[in-house]
């Protein structure tokens, strides 16, 4: 999760003890006690305190101010201003089998750190194409298979994974069709059936 360390000074106990002493931020201007805020408890002496705070949402513009309250009511100091950085993910890229040319489509497997969609593109559509997470073999060959993820308000841009696809020819066949001749007669004209094609081809 996004955090920052905020820092903050007691300067002068005055004539009271300070019975709570912390921070408090929103994001909008003047934070009070009455915001998102941390008790750090009581102080007897002047000093730096520290707190590391946690959860803020990526990419926002947060205001903080440091507190301290004593018998007489709660002073603050001066609100500063923050904006918490995009947040970066990751992609996990499954490998991809190899194919042979003529087999089904099947789906692509990936995922981001951030739980957001995962784009996938061939870099050789003559190869396969894809949409969306389905993969369609077009011909024999390689291509690459990219995974992207283009980030978001809160997310920054992953860096793209690669597999590799080798897609294999199909095998053909030859089959003699069966023929006979009478002994003395010339041979007959062969015939044969390629078996094999797949997708339409001949």
């Amino acid at each position: 999760p996004t955090q920052v360390l905020l820092e903050g000074q007691i300067a002068n106990i005055g004539a009271s003890n300070v019975t709570t002493h912390g921070f408090c931020w929103n994001t909008l201007e003047n934070p009070t006690i009455n915001d998102s805020n941390v008790d750090l408890g009581t102080a007897s002496t002047k000093g730096v305190f520290r707190f590391s705070a946690t959860g803020l949402v990526p990419n926002t513009t947060y205001y903080v101010s440091a507190y301290a309250t004593n018998s007489y009511g709660t002073s603050y100091g001066k609100v500063l201003k923050f904006t918490t950085p995009k947040t970066d993910q990751t992609i996990t890229f499954d490998v991809i089998p190899d194919a042979v040319y003529g087999q089904k489509q099947f789906d692509l497997v990936a995922s981001s750190s951030s739980g957001l969609d995962v784009v996938f593109e061939s870099t050789n559509p003559n190869v396969a194409t894809v949409s969306g997470k389905t993969l369609t073999i077009v011909g024999a060959g390689t291509s690459t298979i990219m995974a992207r993820q283009a980030g978001n308000d809160n997310y920054n841009e992953a860096e793209p994974q690669a597999q590799e696809l080798t897609v294999s020819k199909a095998a053909l066949m030859i089959v003699l069709d069966d023929i006979s001749r009478i002994y003395g007669q010339i041979n007959p004209t062969f015939t044969c059936q390629y078996l094999g094609f797949v997708n339409g081809d001949d």
